[in-house]
């Protein structure tokens, strides 16, 4: 049979893998062959991605090369490349038919060959063809597989080997199965079935190339499902095995915000602040900024927050980490009555990414409702706007922003914009729970005179009170106003009237105000309600206002609402509100009437086994230091440390102990705090009060001819500037010296000189030197 075969090749060499298309004819019939080979084994198989389509043929590869050529076309392959999660594909989509097969044999290097279909190799060749395969025979043959050899001389030889150095089996290709498997469950919002197949993965294929992906998105679903201790344990793991990949920045923000909502504030900082010192160029120490900032801001230290996220504003190179920064300051700005500040930064994140409203619709919603509140409808229905023309009905903010959409309008001269997004509403969700509030609203734009909406009945009661000044029906309409304001919970609006004749009710609106502004943590006007109209805190408000005072510095506040229960008949409460008398007077100044109270508070306190109020022993020893009374200092740690054992938390209190030794030259007392000093930082890996510590405590130790012991502390010492290092080698070689150790006691003087030279210890060094 005649055959007339013309090839036209092309080749593409990308790193160590090579790409050739060969086109051919037979039988006045064109086909193409496409080869792939590769210095390191790699998988082909074919995929079904699209019933509507022939079966597509994806070769995974370990290694990305270092250019990725282009799509590739021709009459019967498209070839295209893609890069996912550090793996590098090749996707092969056939327009008619295909024939894929691999090829492990080199016949140059092989002396054996015999009939195989493995599905890894080095070599790979596909067929594409129309209607007749070419050059092949499918047809499977019955019998024994006899190997071809063409040497009679047979070498051992070791077969292809994984990652870890241990030989390939054929049965671990099912582990792109896996990958897929889980790539496309995580994809669906799977995630407990994403969980059980990567701990199955995991399972079956401990050495797999996969595995560091496994783990990244086993901890991005833990963070989603919120198990931050799981994702603790996992991305400890993560961090040992994996400490150089690609996604290290992202794994530790997602621990360091677990830590922060366990409430594990110093395991939090640690990993926010590797963040920022080891990954400071990515979008995730941005991002480390501005949880630090939420960090700070849950403890109430407003501006320190406020300088994070500007810090990442001014430092963010990804637009939605910028506009995510900004987001912050504008609603910091506007929940603190900045309203020019905050409008800023919104029109900031709207003239640079606007998208990012559709993207984070949670956010647009709390921040369109604030600018609500200030009633500048325009920039809140903008933003609103933004989120809704991207949104689906589904998602769970699109019928809360939708009302609001509608209310707003109809504050609006758009009173017809209002209805149309109102019946919208009604049909979209019929059995919302804002049904009736949209309903109300939308009927209330047509009532008449006898039934206007709130805002309108002020404004007619405003009329007549302007109208008919001096007369009864003024006075009525007053009456009618103020009572319409205290229904409508408008308190703030009564107290601005500030007329007499309504006492009653201003008493009552200035303390629903108060109690209004403690349930939504609006501490300082609460504290400005209270001192204004002299106002009673009672229970159990009382104890959310004593907070709020003290939040605010407003601790004479504190001490009144406290000193109302002290002599509570109820125990319990008699102590918490000792306590809190005590820690108020502490602000004060007022050091001798905390102690008194807290001489009494601790025989109440004898027959309460661990009780949250023992922390009186802590603002006493502090009233003590305060007082310098060393010796009631020293006992009544003894005390702190009987109750809550050793605790970082404790740790500046040891300190003030150790500089007490220090001034009265106490060697025994700045040994034994000295020491919890030391331990402490080194357990929890930070170092506030290093190398002061390591160096009292050495020359304690020294003192009383420890020397050994002080060795050992000095050499702890690591990243110390030039001084400090100058010191440290200086005092190591006086130790040495006092050791016998001359060799020693030399090497570290000059260690001391290389240090700083012109430091006073690398003086006392060549000093010492020349009398050794």
């Amino acid at each position: 049979m005649f055959k007339y075969i013309l090839l036209i090749a092309c080749s593409l060499q990308l790193y160590a893998l090579q790409l050739r298309v060969d086109t051919a004819i037979q039988h006045s019939e064109f086909y193409s062959i496409l080869y792939l080979s590769s210095s390191q084994p790699f998988i082909c198989e074919k995929r079904d991605v699209n019933s509507t389509a022939p079966l597509s043929i994806i070769c995974a590869f370990t290694k990305k090369p270092h250019h990725i050529f282009k799509n590739l076309s021709n009459n019967y392959f498209s070839i295209a490349p893609k890069i996912k999660d550090n793996i590098f594909f090749i996707i092969i989509k056939p327009k008619y038919k295909m024939f894929m097969r691999s090829m492990p044999f080199d016949l140059i290097l092989n002396q054996t060959v015999f009939q195989t279909n493995i599905k890894i190799a080095r070599r790979w060749m596909i067929i594409g063809y129309k209607n007749s395969l070419p050059l092949i025979n499918e047809k499977s043959h019955n019998g024994l597989n006899f190997p071809i050899t063409f040497s009679n001389m047979k070498l051992a030889y070791v077969g292809g080997l994984d990652l870890s150095g241990k030989p390939i089996h054929i049965k671990q290709l099912k582990n792109i199965k896996y990958y897929i498997s889980i790539k496309q469950a995580y994809k669906d919002g799977q995630y407990t079935k994403t969980l059980s197949l990567i701990d199955e993965a995991l399972r079956q294929y401990p050495y797999s190339m996969f595995n560091s992906l496994y783990m990244y998105d086993k901890i991005k679903i833990l963070y989603k499902m919120a198990d931050y201790h799981k994702l603790l344990v996992s991305s400890e793991q993560f961090l040992r095995k994996y400490s150089g990949n690609a996604h290290t920045a992202d794994i530790l923000l997602l621990t360091a915000d677990s830590n922060e909502a366990l409430k594990h504030t110093t395991e939090a900082k640690y990993f926010y602040n590797r963040l920022l010192t080891e990954h400071k160029n990515s979008k995730f120490a941005k991002l480390a900024l501005i949880k630090i900032g939420d960090m700070l801001l849950s403890h109430h230290k407003k501006q320190q927050a406020v300088d994070k996220y500007i810090e990442a504003l001014d430092r963010a190179k990804d637009i939605n980490v910028a506009s995510l920064a900004a987001y912050k300051i504008a609603l910091f700005s506007l929940k603190n009555k900045m309203l020019n500040d905050g409008i800023k930064y919104i029109n900031k994140v709207l003239n640079a990414n606007p998208s990012f409203f559709a993207k984070e619709p949670k956010k647009a919603l709390n921040i369109s409702q604030v600018l609500a509140g200030y009633k500048n409808y325009k920039l809140a229905l903008k933003i609103t706007d933004i989120a809704l023309d991207t949104l689906k009905p589904s998602n769970k903010f699109y019928s809360s922003l939708l009302k609001n959409k509608g209310i707003w309008l109809a504050n609006t001269k758009n009173k017809s914009e209002a209805v149309k997004v109102f019946n919208r509403y009604i049909k979209e969700f019929p059995n919302s729970k804002y049904i009736d509030t949209v309903k109300e609203a939308k009927y209330a734009l047509f009532f008449n005179n006898r039934a206007l909406d709130t805002a309108q009945k002020l404004r007619h009661y405003d009329y007549l009170i302007k109208m008919y000044k001096g007369k009864s029906i003024a006075k009525k309409a007053l009456e009618k106003k103020v009572q319409l304001l205290y229904k409508t919970k408008q308190y703030l609006q009564i107290l601005s009237l500030n007329i007499k004749g309504f006492d009653d009710i201003m008493l009552k609106s200035a303390q629903n105000l108060m109690q209004e502004m403690v349930i939504k943590h609006h501490c300082y006007k609460a504290v400005e309600i209270y001192k204004r109209y002299k106002l009673v805190a009672k229970y159990p408000l009382a104890d959310n206002m004593y907070q709020c005072a003290m939040q605010t510095l407003s601790y004479k506040t504190a001490h009144k609402i406290a000193k109302q229960f002290v002599s509570s008949k109820d125990i319990s409460k008699r102590i918490k509100w000792m306590y809190y008398d005590a820690l108020s007077l502490y602000h004060l100044k007022h050091y001798h009437k905390v102690l008194q109270i807290g001489d009494d508070l601790s025989i109440l306190l004898q027959n309460n086994t661990k009780s949250p109020y023992d922390k009186i022993y802590r603002v006493m020893f502090d009233s003590y230091a305060k007082l310098h009374n060393h010796e009631k200092m020293l006992s009544s740690m003894q005390k702190i440390i009987n109750i809550f054992s050793i605790r970082f938390k404790d740790i500046s209190r040891y300190i003030k102990l150790v500089r007490l030794g220090v001034s009265l030259k106490d060697n025994n007392i700045i040994i034994t705090y000295g020491k919890y000093v030391y331990k402490l930082q080194n357990r929890y890996k930070t170092y506030p009060y290093s190398p002061y510590i390591e160096f009292t405590l050495a020359q304690a130790y020294s003192n009383i001819h420890h020397v050994s012991k002080a060795i050992k502390i000095l050499l702890s010492l690591k990243s110390l500037a030039p001084l400090q290092k100058s010191r440290q080698q200086y005092l190591l070689g006086t130790l040495f010296e006092k050791k016998w150790k001359n060799q020693k006691a030399i090497d570290a003087f000059k260690a001391s000189i290389k240090a700083d030279k012109s430091s006073p210890w690398a003086q006392l060094s060549k000093d010492a030197i020349n009398l050794l």
